[in-house]
């Protein structure tokens, strides 16, 4: 960043919207390149994101140990299936957005972060053989969640009543 700053400096005012952009971009990498791994400053940082959108603070501590690397990760390249690092990366994203769907579905359900880490730690345990053994009580209670994190991102309105039959009014 130092020497794109000093190229310009000695262009003055003759040198290129390129070169000026090339400064700015030198500075995005230096910050970029910082390893932030102070816990208490990312904990800080997640915990005030849930309490903007509305949601229950603090957050789970397995979603608090989400590091910063596995954020970009799921930004960057299709990890989906890292679901702790996808709702951070969310809830991040959602904190100065009032019309993103997070505040909508924190409204709702203030505890999605639980929901979200639960989901992610029956189904992360499940992925790995010889890990504990899954019962239908078990996967009934997690596709309940799952739907219901769905709906509540999708904003789908719970139908209390199912009407059937012709001439229902």
């Amino acid at each position: 960043m130092e020497v794109a700053k000093r190229q310009v400096e000695y262009l003055g005012g003759s040198c290129s919207n390129e070169t000026l952009r090339s400064v700015a971009n030198a500075g995005r990498r230096a910050l970029e390149a910082l390893p932030i791994t102070d816990a208490a400053f990312l904990e800080a940082k997640y915990n005030s994101a849930a309490e903007a959108v509305g949601l229950e603070s603090p957050l789970p501590e397995a979603l608090l140990g989400v590091k910063p690397s596995q954020i970009r990760s799921v930004c960057d390249y299709d990890d989906g299936w890292r679901l702790r690092p996808l709702f951070i990366a969310t809830l991040l994203g959602a904190r100065n957005n009032p019309n993103h769907p997070m505040w909508g579905a924190a409204k709702v359900n203030p505890s999605i972060g639980t929901a979200i880490n639960e989901i992610a730690g029956i189904a992360g345990e499940a992925a790995h053989p010889g890990a504990a053994e899954l019962t239908t009580v078990i996967l009934d209670g997690l596709s309940r969640k799952v739907y219901e994190v769905v709906r509540l991102f999708l904003e789908i309105p719970i139908q209390t009543s199912v009407q059937t039959g012709a001439g229902n009014s």
